[in-house]
């Protein structure tokens, strides 16, 4: 198993995230602020766009959350942060 550190966790959510573009969406993954908490990595995501429909956002999140766990054996929350906000 591939050690679990800040910079790892970064490049694995990329490659979850390279495809996922819900509306349009395009995701960056700010390396600053990915950290360790009780229950796993908290990764804040910074989206190009606000969607106009939010559930399909939080959906395709929910997704990528649910195939790191299973796929890459991560516990990941994903965090949006939108870019006017950023």
């Amino acid at each position: 198993m591939i050690e679990q550190n800040e910079r790892t966790v970064a490049e694995i959510v990329r490659r979850y995230l390279v495809d996922c573009h819900p509306e349009g969406l395009t995701f960056e993954v700010l390396d600053q602020e990915i950290c360790r908490g009780e229950f796993g990595w908290k990764v804040l995501v910074l989206l190009s766009h606000e969607p106009a429909r939010l559930f399909h956002y939080y959906e395709a999140l929910a997704d990528v959350e649910i195939a790191l766990a299973d796929e890459a054996g991560l516990d990941v929350l994903l965090v949006p942060a939108f870019a006017e906000a950023a």
